[in-house]
């Protein structure tokens, strides 16, 4: 009853829910964690999918006590190649970034959140909500690690920047864009370079469909900036 009136209360908030988490991952056989923001969009991010990764972008709106979800756009790991791990969910040997969309007013998925939803504690649940400060970029809920050039994904590098840069330098800040997204590499030595960062796993062979436009910039930037200076381009 009290978080009932609670969440009656939050509602005559103009921004509510912006910046409330609704938990579900902590479930036994996983589940979606949704994130709002006072932008009116909404991040799903699935713990336990047989897609993995899993993440979905769409907008939020209040409808009386109610707060419904479209979700419009979705970037998730498909499986390929063989099962090797059978069970409720299965793990494939192989996976590649995929990305949809919904054909204009077409939705990938609904959801509809009651008030309670919103403040239900973890006392007695798998289910629960707490406040986020997460930013409403998509490929953050992808990126498993930071890494030591956060700024390949925070901005677009300019000329000038690559001037006292090896190729080697270069080739390593290029590849982390990858590594990000759990890239697995062929060559031993930048598989190793990056198993150093935690949250690391790299489980998918393509990560193409989950780059941003700032990171695709920059990675053409530092091929050209590597060729120029090498002479020829350094591949993954």
């Amino acid at each position: 009853m009290i978080n009932l009136i609670f969440a009656l209360a939050l509602m005559a908030e103009p921004a509510y829910p912006a910046g409330i988490e609704v938990h579900r991952s902590d479930c036994a056989s996983g589940g979606d964690d949704w994130f709002f923001f006072a932008d009116g969009t909404v991040i799903s991010k699935c713990s336990g999918c047989e897609s993995w990764p899993s993440v979905a972008l769409g907008n939020w709106r209040r409808n009386g006590s109610e707060v419904r979800v479209e979700l419009k756009k979705a970037w998730f790991g498909r499986g390929r190649g063989r099962i090797v791990n059978v069970g409720s969910v299965n793990a494939w040997e192989d996976y590649v970034a995929v990305m949809r969309a919904a054909d204009r007013d077409v939705t990938i998925r609904t959801e509809t959140f009651k008030a309670e939803d919103f403040t239900r504690t973890n006392d007695d649940s798998c289910e629960f909500a707490r406040k986020h400060d997460r930013s409403p970029d998509p490929h953050a809920f992808l990126r498993q690690f930071e890494g030591e050039h956060p700024e390949t994904f925070q901005r677009v590098l300019q000329p000038a920047e690559f001037s006292k840069m090896t190729p080697e330098q270069m080739r390593a800040m290029r590849n982390e864009v990858f590594a990000r997204y759990g890239y697995r590499f062929k060559d031993p030595a930048l598989a190793a370079q990056f198993a150093k960062f935690k949250g690391y796993q790299p489980r998918l062979s393509n990560v193409d469909d989950f780059l941003s436009d700032v990171e695709r910039e920059n990675v053409k930037r530092l091929s050209a900036a590597e060729q120029r200076t090498k002479g020829k381009g350094t591949d993954r």
